[in-house]
């Protein structure tokens, strides 16, 4: 029975396999990978999010110019932009339209509950600008 654990000894210190030492470097550097991705597809999807709202405000100008077209005059209603295919915005975005002369101009603005950032079109001017609010550091 010696003979027999001096073999079971021999057996276990040529098993092959990893360290402690290894197991925790390897998991130090996935720990370090995770540290710099996440962040950065947290940034990848904010520009996501912002870029369907981008899309979202030039479909609503595009109806809406082609809306005037027929009726001689912008609309601030939403609905009225579906037979001028508008039917639907992207998921969880919602849209605002105003207007001060509903005869010559009108405002987009675009919202969603996926970020802060806020997308406006004023058609007196012709330019839409993204408004993404500074994050808050504690």
């Amino acid at each position: 029975t010696s003979k027999q654990g001096e073999q079971e000894m021999k057996t276990l210190r040529n098993a092959k396999g990893f360290t402690l030492i290894e197991l925790m470097i390897v998991i130090a550097i996935i720990g370090i990978l995770a540290a710099i991705a996440i962040p950065q597809f947290a940034i990848y999807r904010e520009q996501a999010y912002v870029a369907s709202m981008k899309t979202d405000c030039g479909n609503i100008t595009i109806a809406n110019e082609a809306y005037f077209i027929d009726h001689n005059s912008y609309t601030n209603c939403f609905a009225n932009l579906s037979s001028y295919g508008m039917a639907n915005l992207s998921a969880d975005n919602s849209a605002v339209i105003t207007s001060v002369d509903i005869a010559r101009d009108f405002t987009t603005v675009i919202n969603s509950t996926k970020t802060n950032a806020e997308v406006t079109f004023v058609s007196t001017t012709g330019l839409t600008t993204t408004t993404i609010p500074a994050p808050v550091v504690p």
